[in-house]
């Protein structure tokens, strides 16, 4: 029984509520939908669509009627991937949660994921955050036969790390190979192209690490034409940042879910990282960014290894600078936050050619051109003197068929100085299905590049096992 204050208490409370209701139903008339909800008049144009959050709390997933939700008028399902417990705190799975997405996704529902976090400390929150995102994301995307599970992927992306950095460190004599389209343009191709990379690093494991380049920024020139799937994820029709951001993270988690290769992308926006940087286990700093201060700040936070390009003026002391920079610890604002970064002794050079004051394009892979950049670095007091060779863009002059010749030049220049053998730690190469490039529209063909032009699969074959024999 209640006394009669705690029956005055009571009262007021509700007279408050249905107050505060009232006014809040008086301010947001507008009724959206089948009527339950309401919202402020200044989103009477908006697209406003109906979700809900699942969770074991519902019960058995499997067991739930998915598709008698989507007609109940729900466009969206929001669901549990896991959870830290509040005790112990350690991470847990939702013991619904394969059941809940696999039945939501087969009825056509739209899903989303969280991670319901109960962390105390930043490292927990950190923590928590990566584990959503590397352990849980991959169940967003198309179903696909993959090959690896997330927990495998998470294992193989920690482990293709640790041997990329043994190469640049000198503990291992593995040669590394970045190949790949100019421009990752489609997916489909893309991943098709990675697929076929798989039985040529089974039979080259012992000699070889290939990282797929799946490129989704196109740096340019003058500012004109494709500027890669962050702009245009259809480069016919047009930019759409938005869905540029979604189909590069898909693009790059489906190459990596359905090959078990970690990837490599140019950093064009240093502030997009975070988008990639737990797919990705090679990064490259492109000529025309290597000089900004934003870009080596962002290098020396990365925990994979990243390589700084010549610029195009062909000046080596601006991209030795750029790994001098990289390789040292800043305090700096990034997305908004000032943050402290303990440096990268991973980030080293790529040689990828220059152009001179008349257009011409001067090459830099070279006997003489290695020696010099040798000498360069004996100078520094640097972690890691580390060099890739890029056989395209000035280097080939964009004679794309070259890169061959190229590849076995700088091969032989290993093979005859010990000094450029432990320098060279390997190459970037263009390569897609077929040869050449192609303009955008018209009679698309597959698999074939829509910016520079590169080697097809069956050169880009015999040159990777070539590469095996020789490195």
């Amino acid at each position: 029984k209640f006394q009669k204050w705690q029956l005055a208490l009571i009262a007021i409370g509700v007279l408050l509520i249905a107050g505060v209701t009232g006014l809040h139903l008086y301010s947001h008339p507008t009724q959206i939908g089948s009527g339950k909800y309401t919202h402020a008049a200044k989103f009477d144009n908006a697209l406003i669509i109906d979700g809900i959050d699942v969770s074991y709390a519902q019960g058995d997933g499997a067991s739930h009627n998915w598709n008698q939700v989507k007609r109940s008028g729900v466009d969206f399902v929001f669901i549990r991937a896991g959870y830290r417990d509040s005790s112990k705190g350690k991470l847990h799975a939702d013991s619904e949660f394969k059941e809940n997405i696999q039945g939501a996704r087969k009825a056509g529902l739209m899903v989303g994921i969280y991670f319901y976090s109960q962390a105390t400390t930043k490292k927990e929150a950190r923590e928590d955050a990566k584990d959503c995102k590397l352990g849980w994301a991959w169940w967003l995307m198309p179903v696909t036969p993959a090959l690896w599970e997330p927990a495998e992927l998470k294992e193989r992306k920690a482990k293709r790390d640790q041997e990329v950095s043994d190469v640049l460190t000198g503990k291992s004599d593995k040669f590394l190979v970045i190949i790949g389209p100019c421009s990752a343009d489609n997916e489909d191709s893309v991943c098709d192209y990675a697929e076929r990379l798989i039985k040529v690093q089974e039979k080259t494991a012992d000699r070889l690490i290939i990282i797929p380049r799946v490129y989704t920024n196109k740096p340019r020139t003058t500012g004109e034409g494709y500027k890669g799937m962050l702009h245009q994820p259809d480069p016919e029709k047009k930019p759409d940042m938005h869905e540029g951001l979604i189909a590069i993270r898909k693009m790059h988690m489906r190459v990596f879910a359905e090959t078990g290769f970690p990837t490599a992308d140019e950093m064009l926006y240093p502030e997009n990282m975070t988008y990639l940087d737990d797919i990705m286990s090679y990064v490259a700093i492109g000529a025309r960014s290597v000089e900004n201060q934003q870009h080596r700040l962002t290098a020396s936070g990365c925990d994979v290894a990243v390589g700084m390009k010549n610029p195009t003026s062909g000046d080596l002391s601006v991209m030795l600078n750029s790994v001098v920079a990289a390789q040292q610890g800043h305090d700096f604002t990034y997305r908004g936050w000032e943050v402290k970064s303990g440096g990268n002794p991973l980030a080293h050079t790529i040689l990828r050619g220059a152009v001179n004051k008349h257009g011409q394009c001067i090459p830099n892979y070279h006997f003489e051109d290695l020696v010099l950049l040798q000498e360069l670095y004996a100078k520094r007091s640097l972690d890691n003197s580390a060099c890739i060779v890029d056989t395209n863009h000035s280097n080939s002059n964009k004679h794309y068929e070259q890169q061959v010749r190229i590849a076995s030049e700088v091969l032989h220049s290993r093979q005859v100085d010990p000094e450029l053998h432990s320098m060279v730690k390997g190459l970037m190469i263009e390569s897609y299905i077929e040869p050449g490039n192609q303009k955008i529209g018209g009679n698309h063909i597959y698999g074939k590049s829509i910016t520079d032009a590169c080697l097809g699969w069956d050169e880009s074959e015999k040159l990777l096992y070539t590469i095996a024999e020789n490195c």
